[in-house]
């Protein structure tokens, strides 16, 4: 079996999204409300922050892993490989909102990666500008570097949920 590919990152960066060579797939309450520049495969509830938006850190990284524990990894990767599968890649992008490289900002997503590797092993990076396009382990690895500008831009009239 393969291993599934995963990575992080936000809504607002198709370059790096398309580069990754990833699935995007939205892992939000609501997903955004304006149209994205790149196809988005779907929306995971599971994985979403239900009910958990007025938390404060603390508790929110608490009651966020609590619900990835009852999902567990097994479902959480048959989930999520059924979307790489649909769409013949490696694996998924999980996007939300939050912008990490603002000071002081933080996201479920992050958490989830944290969750994914003490659980499995397995890292789950932010995408960043520069990266290399991500492959399973043990693949060739293709590089496509994105510039800053072309990572980050986001589509006109674009709001927060």
């Amino acid at each position: 079996m393969t291993e599934l590919v995963l990575a992080t990152s936000r809504f607002h960066a198709p370059g790096l999204i398309e580069a990754s060579g990833l699935v995007p797939v939205g892992i939000v309450v609501s997903p955004p409300r304006w149209p994205l520049p790149y196809e988005l495969a779907g929306n995971v509830n599971l994985l979403a922050p239900v009910g958990m938006r007025d938390l404060d850190r603390a508790e929110f990284e608490l009651l966020y892993r609590e619900r990835l524990d009852r999902l567990g990894v097994d479902r959480a990767r048959t989930i999520l490989a059924g979307f790489a599968a649909a769409f013949h890649v490696a694996g998924c992008v999980l996007l939300c909102f939050e912008d990490l490289a603002k000071a002081g900002e933080w996201c479920h997503r992050r958490t989830f990666s944290a969750w994914w590797e003490e659980r499995t092993g397995q890292v789950v990076p932010e995408l960043v500008p520069g990266q290399l396009r991500l492959q399973p382990v043990g693949c060739e690895t293709e590089a496509v570097v994105v510039s800053e500008e072309t990572a980050t831009r986001a589509p006109p009239d674009a709001e927060r949920d």
